[in-house]
């Protein structure tokens, strides 16, 4: 009888545990979702929305950022965790979300099953990840008393989504080389750290990479992408997705 109660004991602590660790884990990823920037409205995307975002591949692409089911492992846990990069083009809306709404709807639903994954496993340390929208990063990178701390802020977040990338000829010489700079040193440190790097671009990635406005970095990132269907790209770590549209290789 005593060791019965002992076991009861045992198991009622280990229960918890298990409960105690489970709050951690919620409080941790309610804040890293806060610190990410992540537009309220735009939280907590379900499976079947994302899969509806992406018409080639979507189902697919739903079971690996989601998971299949409960039992299933991610693609998060099978590596998508560190070092990978993703790229989100489209042209298409889809329902009333313009295209532009798709692209970033899609992006933050990636960032926001990544944090999840992060939380979820103490070999992760803060800070978890960020949302920026392009305009917005160049309006900091191009500033000389913002750009340095910029760069360093978004260089260590674990995950980064870049939103609406564009190159924008109307750029004097001079900020331009200034911001492909801090650009590239900013892509640069992510890769060398083995951080995820997800970005979406305003226009289709096929012009973009034929005017080579983003400097080296994004370049070489979308020459890699180039003559590669939708999807996983292994060889090159590159998850390649068209949201909104039925298009097909870059």
């Amino acid at each position: 009888m005593r060791l019965c109660r002992e076991e009861m004991m045992n198991e009622n602590e280990d229960s918890r545990n298990e409960i105690e660790d489970k709050k951690k884990s919620l409080r941790r990823w309610l804040a890293a979702i806060e610190m990410a920037k992540i537009p309220p409205a735009e939280r907590m995307c379900r499976k079947e929305e994302f899969q509806s975002m992406i018409p080639v591949g979507g189902r697919g692409m739903a079971d690996h950022v989601f998971g299949k089911n409960s039992n299933s492992p991610t693609a998060w846990a099978l590596g998508w965790a560190k070092e990978w990069i993703f790229v989100i083009d489209g042209e298409n809306g889809v329902g009333t979300d313009t295209p532009s709404q798709v692209r970033r709807r899609v992006g933050l639903s990636i960032l926001q099953n990544g944090i999840t994954h992060i939380c979820q496993h103490h070999d992760f340390y803060p800070p978890y990840g960020r949302y920026i929208d392009y305009r917005a990063m160049v309006n900091s990178l191009v500033n000389r008393e913002t750009s340095y701390a910029t760069v360093d802020r978004l260089a260590e977040e674990h995950i980064l989504f870049i939103s609406e990338i564009f190159p924008d000829k109307g750029l004097n010489e001079v900020v331009r080389s200034m911001l492909l700079f801090r650009l590239d040193d900013l892509l640069r440190r992510r890769r060398d750290e083995g951080l995820v790097t997800i970005l979406s671009f305003a226009r289709p990635c096929s012009s973009v990479m034929q005017e080579n406005l983003l400097g080296d970095e994004i370049q070489s990132i979308l020459v890699k992408c180039h003559g590669h269907d939708i999807g996983p790209i292994p060889e090159y770590k590159i998850v390649r997705l068209v949201a909104g549209t039925r298009g097909g290789l870059v």
